[in-house]
């Protein structure tokens, strides 16, 4: 990165606007969540399942300018930056905690929420929308881990799966129909639009997201 350019008004645009979509995306799960109409859980999970489709189409909106991935890695940045301060203290947020953790407790926000923005902020400069490897781990965080909590708790039923009974079959299932309805028609967008030089291979991207449905599944608590 070229630390002499401080600023490029030609990203200023693109960046705000993705800043205020997924800060009103975020807003109004936190709204519904204090509201009641949608569980706390429900919550976390829908902002997992939103958060980063909406990011990864806003890239579309940057130039191509080398720099500009910086700046749309502004945008996670700055949120997982508002979750560490609110984690350790120094905001006070009470409804994002609510919305954002399973019990309540702002400490929470250090551990998934801070790994998930994290993941965010490497993958936007690392990867950008240049390589698909990028979107594919995006979204598989997003779409697949998000959908399938959703699906779990309310079909998962006594189908549970041997190696870890907080885990459903109908939420690993889940994890994978999601994962790649999210995931192909993104990767078709960018191919269109040119900046993937190859098509990937939709079978290839099955077994890649079969393989996360499995550590998804592995008895990991509170991330």
């Amino acid at each position: 990165m070229d630390l002499s350019i401080l600023w490029s008004f030609g990203e200023a645009g693109p960046f705000v606007i993705t800043s205020v979509v997924a800060l009103l995306w975020l807003a109004l799960l936190e709204r519904l969540q204090v509201k009641g109409y949608i569980s706390r859980p429900d919550s976390r999970k829908l902002v997992h399942f939103g958060t980063g489709p909406i990011f990864v189409v806003c890239w579309s909106l940057f130039s191509e300018d080398h720099n500009a991935r910086y700046y749309a890695a502004l945008v996670p940045l700055l949120i997982t930056l508002r979750f560490f301060l609110i984690g350790i203290g120094v905001l006070q947020d009470h409804a994002t905690v609510l919305a954002m953790s399973r019990s309540g407790r702002k400490e929470e926000l250090l551990k998934g929420p801070l790994t998930y923005g994290i993941i965010f902020v490497l993958c936007t400069i690392y990867y950008w929308k240049y390589d698909p490897i990028g979107i594919i781990a995006l979204m598989i965080l997003c779409a697949g881990d998000g959908f399938a909590d959703l699906i779990g708790r309310r079909f998962g039923g006594r189908y549970k799966l041997p190696h870890n009974r907080r885990k459903s079959y109908a939420g690993s299932i889940a994890f994978v129909v999601a994962s790649m309805l999210v995931t192909v028609p993104l990767l078709n967008y960018f191919y269109t639009w040119g900046w993937f030089r190859v098509r990937v291979s939709v079978t290839r991207l099955f077994w890649v997201v079969f393989g996360s449905m499995l550590v998804e599944s592995l008895p990991l608590e509170d991330w």
